[in-house]
């Protein structure tokens, strides 16, 4: 009876022990978080990639955070994408660089960069897919991997990180069903 739950707090402190105090120092942190959020849309692969544009990108825009679009260069490799946040009355400015992008076989993918990242954000990349599934349906993959200023935060951030993504897949739904 007592064995059980003596066991799950050996693993809670375990668990504790690796992620937030033995990797706590800032000088071994260089692993990145990672966020992968799938959604399935009814619309066909030509027309969703073709709708990637900065009108979906201000569509997605998460709740509570003001974002004011300064450049959208669209979403092939070496274009650039530079937004003012407003969290609150705090605004900062984020820019990345579509470093890599890819059309073939029923799946479109590109991959930006953080180049210039709000606070706490030490390091961004962010790995888009539209996978067709059939003639009217493709699957979204936002995949996200971050580090931010240490790991206790990088753990602290991770929700917001996650409900901004996951905030998307409605928008994604509704989005295409006009187009």
């Amino acid at each position: 009876m007592y064995l059980p739950n003596l066991l799950v707090k050996i693993n809670y402190f375990a668990f504790f022990y690796v992620t937030v105090i033995n990797c706590s120092q800032p000088k071994n942190h260089t692993k990145l978080m990672i966020a992968r959020i799938t959604t399935r849309v009814k619309a066909s692969f030509n027309t969703v990639i073709e709708n990637f544009d900065a009108r979906l990108f201000n569509a997605l825009s998460p709740p509570l955070i003001k974002v004011n679009l300064l450049r959208f260069d669209g979403c092939q490799k070496d274009d650039k994408v530079h937004v003012e946040l407003n969290i609150l009355g705090f605004k900062q400015n984020w820019e990345a660089l579509v470093v890599a992008d890819e059309n073939s076989n029923g799946q479109w993918y590109f991959k930006d960069i953080g180049s210039k990242l709000p606070f706490p954000l030490k390091s961004w990349e962010h790995r888009h897919y539209v996978n067709k599934i059939d003639k009217e349906t493709v699957e979204i993959i936002d995949d996200v991997n971050y580090r931010t200023i240490n790991p206790i935060v990088d753990i602290l951030v991770y929700p917001f990180i996650y409900f901004q993504f996951f905030w998307r897949k409605h928008i994604y739904k509704t989005y295409f069903l006009d187009k």
